[in-house]
């Protein structure tokens, strides 16, 4: 279970003398049992606890705490542990407070629309994240850090070098006039050690210090990041301008200058039911731009999207449609084609192919749904690799 002690300490400092006047516990869950004709075993189940500790203080802050309990799992044996855990402090239109498994600042606030190859910000995954968040005038502005690492470690490179915080991240995002903005920074994590290690061939040698930093998250990234970005309408076209810079990685067009830039640009135009957008970034420090082209069409109850993405080392293309002809029935279709990774992505597993799934509600708290997909989440349901059935329960 995650430590909360420093979480404790801030809050305390943050409420005050605060006292509750209203308490209250809520239980809710959902549970699903399938078969899929691909898994091993078969037949697949699981069961989760959604808990809710909430109080309203009386000088108009509320604190929270939200976690589940996965109760079974075929696939993980998961038995009462505790997960997404969530403890927060918060004051409406002004912000709040948050500890465990919650966003970063840069996730929360970073947004070009577009590809860059040089905007690897980090993506909270099994990292424990304290985050403050304060609201002023349309401008939201957050501050986050690293607590525990994936393992539930204090960061750092081994025991005698550990920190109580990792990877300081700043982030912000509103409305300034007529224009949009996004603003996100963060610094370089520990895991990089860039200050004591040599590079060697454009590389950093730290392949010592791995061992007691757990980095299984592929969203993590250890380098230094900036992005800034703006936007506006102009004769009924969205237009986005970005710029990104990542001050550790190396580039291919220059591997043994560190340090990359990406400056793009993003048009999106409606008309009817159609929305088109075309992007393009420029890549100087690697040896091919990023650029992307799709549209969307939404009317009733059909919508459907076409796109082409060309990033760095990376090319997909993909067509996906779905239809509700009622509140409780969908339909979902779509083909993915991952061109330069052969289909395969970070995992080794396969990440292209074409899939379909009809899915019906039974009410309010339960569905059935029946999918085929020749690769893992696939569709807006995330559905499994193969043919599965299922029916799943909320409570």
């Amino acid at each position: 279970m995650k430590s909360i002690l420093l979480a404790t300490a801030s809050i305390v400092a943050f409420a005050g003398a605060a006292a509750a006047q209203q308490t209250g516990v809520t239980f809710g869950g959902e549970a699903e049992l399938g078969f899929n004709d691909v898994e091993e075993d078969g037949f697949f189940y699981s069961a989760d606890l959604n808990v809710t500790f909430q109080a309203e203080l009386d000088n108009g802050l509320t604190t929270s705490v939200t976690f589940t309990i996965p109760v079974a799992d075929n696939a993980t044996d998961a038995s009462l542990g505790t997960s997404d855990f969530v403890l927060a402090l918060e004051a409406d239109d002004v912000g709040g407070l948050y500890f465990g498994d919650t966003e970063v600042a840069t996730e929360a606030h970073w947004d070009p629309g577009f590809a860059m190859a040089s905007d690897g910000f980090t993506e909270q995954d099994n990292e424990t994240v304290l985050r403050g968040t304060g609201v002023f005038g349309g401008v939201s502005t957050s501050v986050s850090g690293i607590v525990r690492d994936g393992g539930n470690d204090r960061p750092g490179l081994n025991t005698d070098e550990r920190d109580y915080i990792d990877q300081i991240a700043v982030g912000a995002s509103g409305t300034v006039g007529a224009f949009t903005f996004n603003f996100a920074y963060q610094e370089e994590s520990q895991l990089s050690d860039s200050g004591d290690d040599e590079t060697v061939d454009g590389d950093l040698d730290i392949s010592e210090d791995l061992a007691v930093y757990d980095s299984s998250n592929e969203d993590f990234n250890a380098d230094e990041v900036l992005g800034i970005a703006a936007g506006a309408t102009f004769g009924g076209a969205d237009v986005k301008f970005a710029y990104s810079r990542n001050f550790t990685d190396f580039g291919t067009e220059d591997p043994t200058q560190q340090g990359t830039n990406s400056y793009g640009v993003l048009v999106r135009y409606p008309f009817g039911p159609v929305s088109a957008y075309a992007s393009y970034t420029f890549e100087p420090d690697y040896d091919e731009n990023s650029f992307g082209v799709g549209g969307s069409y939404t009317s009733g109850p059909i919508s459907a999207s076409l796109y082409y993405e060309s990033e760095v080392g990376d090319e997909e293309v993909g067509v996906e449609a779905t239809y509700n002809p009622s509140d409780l029935t969908t339909y979902a279709i779509g083909y993915i084609n991952d061109i330069d990774n052969d289909g395969i992505d970070i995992d080794g597993e396969q990440d292209e192919g074409f899939y379909v799934q009809a899915k019906q509600a039974l009410g309010s708290n339960a569905y059935v749904s029946a999918s085929y997909a020749e690769f893992g989440d696939a569709g807006p349901d995330e559905v499994r690799e193969g043919t599965t059935l299922l029916v799943g329960f909320a409570f």
